[in-house]
């Protein structure tokens, strides 16, 4: 309600902030237990700041009741594919987001999915959408409590990413209404086919057979 008649872009829930503070809210996106204080690049302490991280690791109700949901999913069913679309700057970004130099050993299989996905993405816009991909952290900007690190290291999810949609113009966050529905179709064009990789015996960790 807050974004919709107050400010169009507040990012932030609206949780009351520290005592002695009057500013409002954290944002949900820092505020994942792993990596929540790894770096001091990656969130903001300043309780006004959009990127706000909070007084403690998931210290939101938002944020606790979607890792109560991750870690039943995880000891139920498992998770095979998570991810957390945002807006904007068309990137396929995996983890890791706390730390530029770290990645995980899963990183060339997601790296070869999210290739394929960036390519489908294009070939079925009109528009030609590009998308950039690679680890996050090293590919955008340093992110810490983020839900893709999380729900891989905490989930155990097998591909984790995050997906910022398209921007064709300069229009930033505010995507045009003319956009909206050719941003969900090649979305859900790509999404097809991810869906195909994600049992592909060729992302074994290993790669190939090669017989000499």
């Amino acid at each position: 309600m807050h974004s919709q008649k107050v400010e169009r872009l507040w990012r932030k829930n609206r949780q009351p902030g520290p005592r002695n503070s009057t500013c409002y809210g954290r944002d949900i996106n820092r505020n994942w237990a792993f990596g929540w204080d790894a770096n001091t690049l990656g969130a903001s302490t300043n309780p006004c700041s959009q990127t706000y991280k909070g007084e403690a690791p998931s210290d939101t109700p938002e944020n606790q009741g979607l890792d109560k949901l991750v870690k039943r999913l995880r000891d139920t069913v498992g998770i095979k594919l998570f991810i957390d679309w945002h807006s904007y700057g068309q990137y396929i970004l995996s983890p890791y987001g706390y730390n530029e130099t770290r990645y995980a050993p899963e990183l060339g299989k997601w790296t070869k999915a999210a290739s394929i996905l960036s390519e489908v993405i294009r070939d079925s816009s009109p528009a030609r959408t590009t998308f950039t991909f690679g680890p996050s952290g090293a590919t955008l900007y340093t992110t810490t409590g983020a839900a893709p690190d999380h729900v891989y290291e905490v989930g155990k999810a097998e591909f984790s990413y995050t997906i910022e949609g398209r921007d064709i113009g300069d229009f930033g966050f505010v995507l045009p209404p003319n956009q909206i529905l050719a941003s969900v179709k090649e979305q859900w064009e790509g999404q097809k086919v991810l869906y195909t990789l994600l049992d592909e015996p060729f992302f074994d960790g290993e790669g190939p057979a090669i017989f000499l």
